[in-house]
């Protein structure tokens, strides 16, 4: 059944419904066919229209520019236009425009003259176009969409494998960087999210090659600084943080001191800036990836410990703070990437094990669980368009879409599609309809996927 909510506005009705992803099937990962070019430490980005873009990477002829789509309607990859630089180690950051920006990394496989370099990819087109270069050339670092749609990038390291803490803004709108404050601490192989309230955290990493931290900071885009937040219980390098549907975060895997391989995760409250122990992993290990379930779980599959990759995957329930078994992958793989796609599969690409993995696999989570969201605010704006806000789980690379219709009665299927959503902040969305008219009754559904 769909939950919905119902408001009034003058004679304007809103229907907020979101159906998260059902399955009735067990969890288990279908083979997903393989990547053009097998490749390790390369990017992977959902991209509006559906298709996953991986960018760069190592490949056995040394570290590359090329660029590849995932189509999952057809459960193919093809070819798209190159980069105009090899890299890898490098980010890739969807913007609001939907356009893609990539930065830095190293162009080669001896980790020498790291990038400064930058560019944009355009699904449009398929085509790359260089844009500002950052002001400190960096790679192992780490880039995250702000909700005033710039982009932040920070830290990382240089050819010495030295860690860096300076941190610069880049405007998708002038093409530029501009820097901003520094990291508390130098910071390589760290972790970063956005937080609900529009801040970022950074935890963890290596301010020089093999010393790992437990500290972690937030960066407050109002004032452009970074202020100390409460340290993990454990210190963690390459390892990866997941933001849960109440807004807390959660820190899984990596290596500590001595070099110890934390079993037990933590998670984060940003509400008082303090760090809980929580569940053990199964299995630890490094170079773990993570992602978000559409039902509220947390996914994580593959890594590796000193050079020996896993196929194991197991799920976090935020609900008991405790870790279960999944289906393990068909691959063993490290370094590699995955990705959430709007149907709530997810993909796992590339990456490497005793040679380099080409294959590619999705996991089709378990039964999820249907989720009402809360309408935040309805108005007429002075350009006389509808407009309502909504809250819900946040759901990295979920995808909704507004449906309209003059009768309730009418079958959903029958509803005439008005487009996407605004994501301002995680779990927050925003919605205009530029057709509304006055004096007319219009019910609206907010469907994922």
């Amino acid at each position: 059944m769909r939950p919905t909510l119902k408001s009034f506005v003058r004679f304007t009705v809103v229907t907020a419904a979101l159906a998260l992803n059902q399955s009735v099937k067990a969890a288990s990962w279908t083979n997903a066919g393989s990547l053009k070019t097998a490749t390790l430490f390369h990017t992977s980005t959902l991209l509006p229209n559906g298709k996953v873009l991986i960018t760069g990477g190592q490949a056995a002829s040394g570290v590359t520019n090329r660029a590849e789509l995932f189509i999952p309607a057809t459960g193919t990859w093809t070819n798209t236009g190159a980069m105009s630089t090899n890299r890898f180690v490098h980010t890739a950051t969807l913007l609001l425009n939907g356009k893609v920006l990539v930065t830095g990394g190293w162009p080669n496989s001896r980790f020498t003259n790291v990038l400064a370099n930058a560019e944009l990819y355009d699904p449009a087109t398929g085509l790359w176009t260089n844009t500002g270069s950052m002001i400190t050339p960096r790679a192992y670092h780490q880039a995250v969409l702000l909700a005033t749609g710039k982009v932040l990038v920070t830290g990382g390291s240089d050819d010495n494998f030295a860690g860096i803490k300076n941190a610069e803004v880049y405007d998708p709108s002038a093409g530029t960087w501009t820097a901003t404050g520094a990291m508390t601490t130098n910071r390589a192989g760290f972790a970063t999210v956005l937080l609900s309230n529009g801040n970022v955290l950074a935890a963890g990493g290596q301010p020089v090659r093999d010393i790992p931290l437990a500290s972690a900071e937030i960066y407050s885009p109002s004032n452009g600084l970074w202020t100390g937040t409460g340290s993990m219980a454990h210190e963690r390098a390459d390892f990866t943080m997941a933001v849960l549907s109440n807004g807390k975060v959660l820190a899984i895997g990596g290596w500590g001191d001595n070099p110890e391989l934390p079993a037990n995760t933590e998670v984060y409250d940003p509400s008082n800036g303090t760090w809980a122990v929580s569940g053990a992993l199964n299995t630890p290990r490094y170079h773990t990836r993570a992602t978000l379930l559409q039902n509220g779980k947390v996914l994580a599959a593959g890594g590796e410990v000193y050079d020996t990759a896993f196929s194991v995957s197991e799920l976090f329930d935020p609900s008991t703070g405790t870790w279960a078994n999944t289906g393990p992958l068909f691959t063993t793989r490290r370094l590699h990437s995955l990705t959430l796609l709007p149907n709530g599969k997810v993909l796992a690409a590339g990456g490497v094990n005793t040679d380099f993995v080409s294959s590619a696999e999705l996991y089709d989570s378990p039964p999820g669980t249907v989720t009402a969201v809360t309408l935040t605010g309805m108005a007429k704006t002075p350009g006389g368009a509808f407009q309502f806000g909504f809250t819900s789980v946040p759901i990295p690379g979920a995808a909704f879409t507004v449906y309209s219709s003059t009768n309730v009665a009418t079958p959903l299927s029958n509803w005439t599609a008005r487009g996407g959503v605004m994501e301002i902040l995680p779990g927050q969305f925003q919605f205009s309809d530029t057709q509304a008219t006055n004096g007319t009754q219009h019910f609206y559904s907010v469907r994922s996927p």
